[in-house]
């Protein structure tokens, strides 16, 4: 049975076939990652395992990330264990895990219909991608399948889900605090996990839908950003250089450099004002008030295209992009949770917390409502907007975007291509004009010569 997790499952109707649906627990925050409780193998093993959009495999610690340590998938004890010759690298944003491929039982719920076989990668080889304080031992990727490594084997979680049990294509996470003013929830339950549904007990208001640009990440397209009442002063373009996905297991707001150094600007200058501030660099503040005030930190809005010629905004208020830290010769720091990437934009946990996030796999779209833990916080946490609509499109926001690389390859092959046939078009010209004008030229002024001659 699973004591860590208190899960509930439901079935409804929809025509004539049975649709399954499930309600799991979500524990821990956004730093160190959210996490539900997943039992592998014959005997059952209970492990935690991080809840990713990000990602597509199933992967399980198959040894101890720690000395000593016992919590971790013994693969040599399960009865029902079938491995692979398979050798898999999972390539994260730090790090890479290495391992082999096997299929096993998993049990996510307490009910009977909670079981399934499922491809899974037994990391043998851990390196910088788990910290100590992370209390998983594994990571189910929810992502599309072809994230997963080039291999026909294996199959995500959410697909073998919805082809085995009937389950409908489309999942949602309500993620907790702590938000920056609430106490730390990481020995509670304070998060779900809808599987086949959205439940409305967790939203308040409609829920704003962005289209998928492309089903490998979520990927989803940016439309503007705001720091206060400061639009970017770069163009959407900037925004989407790279890709834009949503990501439950990343922590930070992580932002093009060119972005993420013009936000830190901001943010730096709305709190200039404030005397007892000390800048340790661009993400760690400083101060030696005993309790630290983000009232003067400014609210950041993230704008997410609706329609061809509507946008929705998330306001994100600083409850949910500061973090409290610890900081030695000071009597109270923060750091805020954005970084910078060579991917593009990732809206990662500690955003996403603030908000019921519907990843509707069915309509190719990701949904944002206001959330309802939010409603037992004592300050300002993130709320979604009603829809934007401008005179024209926006079109000019989706260059540059992933398949832009796939274009310009088939471009260079083309031109190539192109060359290759002029240069032998040109060859047999000239060959041809050699042959038939001055090779024979030059025998008629031979032959010539010799009649003279005679």
């Amino acid at each position: 049975m699973l004591y860590l997790s208190f899960a509930v499952a439901y079935v409804w109707m929809l025509g004539c076939s049975c649709r399954r649906i499930y309600e799991l627990d979500v524990r821990g925050e956004a730093r160190y990652g959210y996490y539900i409780a997943f039992e592998i193998g014959t005997p059952p093993q209970l492990l935690n395992i991080l809840v990713d959009t990000g990602s597509s495999n199933t992967a399980v610690l198959a040894v101890p990330f720690q000395n000593g340590s016992s919590k971790y998938f013994h693969y040599n004890e399960s009865k029902t264990l079938h491995t692979f010759t398979n050798k898999i690298d999972l390539h994260y944003s730090e790090g890479i895990w290495s391992g082999f491929l096997a299929s096993d039982v998993v049990r996510f719920c307490a009910e009977q219909n909670c079981s399934l076989y499922c491809i899974i990668v037994c990391m043998s080889s851990v390196n910088k991608t788990l910290d100590v304080n992370y209390k998983f031992q594994g990571v189910l990727g929810l992502a599309y399948p072809s994230l997963t490594n080039q291999n026909s084997v294996t199959r995500p979680f959410m697909d073998t889900l919805v082809e085995v049990q009937n389950v409908s294509n489309i999942f949602a996470l309500a993620l907790c605090g702590p938000y920056f003013h609430s106490k730390q929830q990481t020995s509670t339950a304070c998060g779900k996990f809808h599987i086949g549904y959205m439940s409305e007990k967790y939203f308040f208001g409609d829920v704003m839908y962005t289209p998928l640009v492309k089903e490998w990440y979520y990927e989803v397209l940016l439309t503007d950003m705001m720091v206060g009442t400061n639009h970017i002063t770069y163009s959407c373009l900037e925004l989407n250089k790279g890709s834009s996905i949503i990501d439950s297991g990343t922590t930070e707001l992580n932002l093009p450099e060119v972005v993420y150094k013009w936000v830190v600007s901001e943010i730096k200058h709305h709190i200039k004002d404030h005397p007892g501030y000390i800048w340790k660099n661009d993400s760690v503040i400083c101060s030696n008030e005993r309790e630290f005030r983000i009232i003067k930190f400014p609210v950041l809005t993230l704008s997410f295209l609706h329609t061809s010629n509507s946008s929705f905004n998330l306001v994100i208020h600083p409850e949910l992009y500061v973090l409290p830290l610890t900081f030695k010769d000071y009597a109270s720091c923060v750091t805020l949770a954005i970084g910078k990437s060579n991917f593009g934009v990732v809206v990662g946990s500690t955003i996403l917390k603030g908000f019921y996030v519907i990843f509707d796999r069915v309509n190719k779209r990701i949904g944002f409502a206001n959330s309802s833990n939010t409603l037992y916080s004592l300050s300002n946490i993130g709320s979604v907007s009603v829809p934007n609509y401008i005179d024209g499109n926006f079109d000019h926001c989706k260059k540059g975007k992933s398949d832009e690389s796939e274009i310009s390859a088939l471009t260079i092959v083309l031109l190539c291509c192109a060359v290759a046939c002029a240069v032998i078009l040109l060859y047999t010209l000239l060959t041809w004009i050699w042959r038939q004008f001055i090779l024979r030229s030059f025998d008629s002024s031979e032959t010539s010569s010799l009649v003279d001659d005679d």
